[in-house]
């Protein structure tokens, strides 16, 4: 569960959608903020402004590797 207003109010309350959500290293969007589910790393990350020039940040770091999905994700 993550709050809307840590995401600088760029996602609304409930359920994540897809495009807010990637499996990789990077995001893959332009013009919005996206979760990045760094496999590899077993980290979680939250890039703000998606492909712009703002670097990610680590938002959780998993002892074993994790099997996560957007609907995995509630906004409050």
């Amino acid at each position: 569960m993550f709050s809307a207003s840590a995401l600088g109010h760029q996602v609304g309350p409930g359920a994540l959608a897809a495009e807010w959500f990637t499996e990789g290293t990077a995001a893959t969007v332009s013009g919005h903020g996206q979760f990045v589910h760094d496999v590899a790393h077993k980290q979680l990350l939250w890039d703000a402004d998606g492909t712009g020039g703002g670097a990610a940040v680590t938002v959780a770091t998993f002892a074993t590797p994790a099997n996560l999905h957007a609907q995995d994700f509630l906004i409050v």
